[in-house]
């Protein structure tokens, strides 16, 4: 399974990716399955800075965790897990390669 990791950090340049391994995106997968069901979120207001961070896995899912939630999508379909701790964004967080997340960006 091919994944890439996304941290939403910039606007108006490239945000940081990195590939993920398999290894750890089956553990990442695993996290997800474990977390309880929440209800979607009210939108959020644009803000600048750290936005969450996405894990894009071919040809499905994509999750995007941020402030201890967790969504899933999945051929079209919309899940929403509470991530108590933020363990999935810090585990996802965790695998960026040194050098690729800027300093102090990320930060919770």
């Amino acid at each position: 399974m091919a994944c890439l990791a996304i941290a939403l950090v910039f606007s108006g340049r490239p945000d940081p990716t990195w590939a993920v391994g398999d290894a750890d995106a089956e553990r990442l997968q695993a996290l997800w399955a474990e977390m309880q069901p929440a209800q979607a979120p009210e939108p959020a207001h644009l803000r600048l800075g750290y936005r969450g961070v996405e894990l894009r896995c071919e040809p499905d899912p994509v999750y995007f965790a941020y402030g201890g939630l967790l969504k899933s999508e999945i051929a079209g379909a919309v899940e929403w897990r509470l991530d108590t701790g933020r363990t999935f964004e810090r585990s996802l967080l965790s695998t960026a390669p040194d050098g690729v997340l800027p300093p102090g960006v990320v930060e919770f």
